[in-house]
């Protein structure tokens, strides 16, 4: 039996008793409460250990483990139902928890890197023994005959232990005693008013920090007081393979409305549980970026998905909408720009220049490997809405690396600031797109980068 793994040092090469080692390991972790409450994480984790043992681990695929784990057609379009690279992303971060804890670092070890879907195992950290000694015995304390204690004048009614503290070459006297007493207040003295500094600097760090924030321009300047913002976050639910090639099919027919929910489908509480309400985590930490810029603001803000959200919803106040593919009210915002969305999931994905519309160097092909992308691009846009009669800013890329670059971007005060400078003062009462773009490593975005502006 061929088994994908580094063998243990001092065992021969993994066969029948490494198998056997590895299922054992597989259901310590499967028992831990990490993995036994899930039923989505569990199935998906022992079926790729299962065929990586078999041997069959480098024909694991994503449609493969969509079809056998989660019951998927044949045909099912992978880009349009992500669970399988959602569950997998979840797996992994479960795995690194379990290993985290010392109680398991010396298990034997079950990963999923990165770029594939192939178990390894790998020997955990080896058990070292012990240096010390069982038991020590400690030399008996030396008593010090003949000690004398010189009195002080200054020292009258001060109480001393009736025998100081032996020390085997060192003489104690009372003064010495008392310094190291008052050498001993000092320090307590110190250490409090070191803390009550500490305490008034942070008291004085979160009260004084909405009235240092108020100078941050942009932010500060469409922000309604008193009104919250609606964070409309996306959800796959509601999109259609090719979407863009048909963009009305990503809006309600009654633009008032929102789009069918789950909820009212006849589906499972359990299919409503792993599709009908999770956001991809490049969104999520997008929507944290945000959430942190309105904190700084003392900005009150409630999140929506984008499959609840209402016309209606949008017409209350400001709004910040993330994520573009997937999220039908930032194509609806993009659409009188000059800058948006183009493409289907089949002949990929780019950002269109109305002005230059044979141009598509700012592309992504969401169907290539994981681990090839290299480059993804995003658009900022702050709009006044016609059809809300609000401000919106939209955040979105391509990709998931994309938005999670955009939302760094808005989010940092100084990137802002530049880019009031570029564009011209009074952003909040105008128009404005910006194209980023950023460098991916294994879907991890890295420092945003001005592509292209545009301000009307």
């Amino acid at each position: 039996m061929e088994i994908l793994t580094v063998p243990l040092e001092g065992q021969s090469p993994p066969g029948e008793l490494m198998a056997a080692e590895v299922r054992e390991q597989l259901g310590r972790m499967l028992a831990s409460h990490l993995f036994r409450q899930s039923r989505r994480f569990a199935p998906l984790l022992r079926f790729i250990v299962e065929e990586s043992l078999a041997g069959r681990g480098e024909a694991l695929k994503e449609r493969l483990l969509g079809v056998h784990v989660f019951h998927r057609e044949p045909s099912y379009d992978t880009a349009a139902d992500p669970i399988v690279r959602v569950t997998v992303a979840e797996v992994r971060k479960r795995i690194a928890l379990y290993y985290h804890d010392e109680a398991h670092a010396h298990e034997l070890r079950i990963e999923l890197p990165p770029g594939h879907y192939v178990a390894e195992f790998r020997p955990g950290k080896p058990v070292r023994n012990s240096e010390m000694p069982e038991s020590v015995t400690l030399p008996e304390p030396q008593r010090l005959e003949n000690v004398s204690v010189v009195p002080d004048p200054e020292l009258s009614g001060a109480h001393f232990p009736a025998e100081p503290f032996p020390h085997p070459s060192t003489e104690l006297h009372a003064p010495t005693m008392f310094l190291h007493s008052r050498f001993r207040q000092w320090l307590a003295g110190l250490g409090i008013a070191l803390l009550l500094g500490a305490t008034v600097g942070v008291v004085a760090i979160l009260v004084l920090r909405p009235q240092t924030a108020k100078q941050d321009g942009f932010w500060t300047a469409w922000l309604p007081p008193g009104k919250p913002i609606l964070l409309c976050l996306p959800t796959d639910v509601g999109r259609h393979p090719g979407a863009l090639t048909q963009a009305a099919s990503l809006l309600p027919v009654d633009s008032n409305r929102s789009q069918p929910s789950l909820a009212s489908a006849k589906v499972t509480f359990l299919e409503h549980e792993t599709a009908g309400e999770n956001v991809v985590f490049s969104d999520a930490v997008a929507g944290m970026r945000v959430v942190d810029a309105l904190a700084r603001h003392a900005q009150n803000f409630h999140v929506r998905l984008n499959n609840s959200v209402t016309l209606d919803d949008l017409r209350q106040g400001p709004a910040v909408l993330i994520g573009g593919l997937d999220n039908q009210w930032s194509l609806q915002a993009i659409a009188p720009l000059r800058y948006k969305f183009a493409g289907s999931d089949e002949l990929g994905y780019w950002i269109s220049d109305t002005e230059d519309r044979n141009n598509r160097r700012w592309f992504l092909n969401l169907k290539q490997e994981y681990a090839s992308v290299t480059r993804d691009y995003a658009l900022i846009a702050f709009v006044h809405s016609p059809e809300a009669g609000q401000p919106q800013l939209v955040i979105a890329g391509i990709g998931m690396s994309g938005t999670m670059a955009a939302g760094e971007f808005v989010s940092d005060p100084a990137r802002m600031e530049q880019l009031g400078k570029r564009l011209g003062s009074n952003l909040n009462d105008r128009d404005f797109e910006v194209v980023l773009g950023t460098d991916v490593i294994h879907g991890i975005s890295g420092a945003p980068e001005v592509l292209a502006t545009w301000i009307r």
